[in-house]
């Protein structure tokens, strides 16, 4: 078995290693025999499914967990898209779900994007997916809020946003028909069924199928 020294990098799903931890986009190029450099675009991508340009004089530190990532196009043309109505130029024929958002100036963790599809039925894109913007015609996308549905007393409590204080989610599930009161105590079903109390100024990060229970001030059980 061959073992790769030094830090390794994957360049378009071919792996190197490299001996210095910081290069530059010109290096990281020369390394993957993209000649002449400034013909080729490269970006590294992140593990939230971000893509972030890599300048030829730009330096990247490769001392971190895991092997870093990057992708490289030749530089020859932009392509262009529509992400709710707004007209973008782009530098590569690929583009990801979080970049997107990041285009669009959502937050990422409350919205999602989608690929308008003419004629059929409109693709869910996900933080880490890739889409080909090298296609005949305009991509055209657009973002929503999220829902997410968390259970309250057994009872399904919808959201559109990701983070809620612990008397925002009382007061939804009021809304929603839950028999409760606001001076309630919440609490959140963890492992194993025991619980943590959420305070009403309390923010918590919402999550799909996510359980709370809420019980009367002088109900001890």
């Amino acid at each position: 078995m061959i073992m790769i020294k030094g830090y390794r990098v994957l360049i378009d799903d071919d792996e190197y290693s490299l001996n210095d931890p910081i290069v530059t986009g010109q290096q990281l190029l020369d390394t993957a025999r993209k000649r002449p450099a400034d013909e080729h675009l490269i970006f590294q991508l992140l593990q939230d499914g971000q893509l972030e340009d890599i300048r030829l004089d730009e330096t990247v530190d490769l001392r971190q967990p895991g092997i870093e990532k990057f992708i490289t196009w030749k530089s020859d043309r932009s392509f262009r898209f529509v992400i709710d109505g707004r007209q973008f130029e782009w530098g590569a024929p690929i583009i990801t779900g979080y970049k997107l958002k990041d285009l669009a100036e959502v937050d990422p963790r409350s919205y999602s994007v989608w690929l308008e599809v003419r004629g059929g039925e409109d693709r869910l894109i996900s933080d880490r997916d890739f889409v080909n913007l090298d296609g005949e015609g305009t991509e055209r996308f657009f973002t929503k809020v999220k829902n997410i549905t968390v259970i309250v007393n057994q009872r399904s409590v919808v959201f559109s946003q990701s983070m809620a204080t612990g008397l925002e989610i009382k007061q939804a599930a009021i809304q929603q028909g839950v028999s409760i009161q606001e001076d309630f105590v919440l609490f959140e079903v963890v492992a194993e069924g025991s619980l943590d109390q959420i305070g009403d100024c309390d923010s918590v990060t919402l999550r799909e199928g996510q359980v709370f229970r809420a019980t009367a001030p002088d109900d001890n059980s």
